[in-house]
């Protein structure tokens, strides 16, 4: 999940300004503007899927019997 936050903070500003100095800063802003909403869209849509699939810790704290667990996961 890092990478791809890494990945999208090196490529915003590049892809941003090369449009910006092609097309002008409207155009770079409508564009990087609705990459952010699709990316919403796809967060809204896949989240609980995605958090289940990553969630390795629910299943080791559930192996834990001589603790209360239920403060640790939000």
């Amino acid at each position: 999940m890092q990478r791809v936050v890494a990945a999208g903070a090196c490529l915003s500003p590049l892809i941003g300004g090369w449009l910006a100095q092609q097309f002008g800063y409207p155009v770079a802003f409508m564009a990087l503007g609705s990459l952010s909403i699709a990316s919403f869209a796809i967060w809204i849509g896949f989240g609980t899927r995605i958090r289940e699939t990553c969630d390795t810790r629910r299943d080791e704290l559930g192996k834990l019997t001589d603790m209360d667990s239920s403060t640790l996961l939000p």
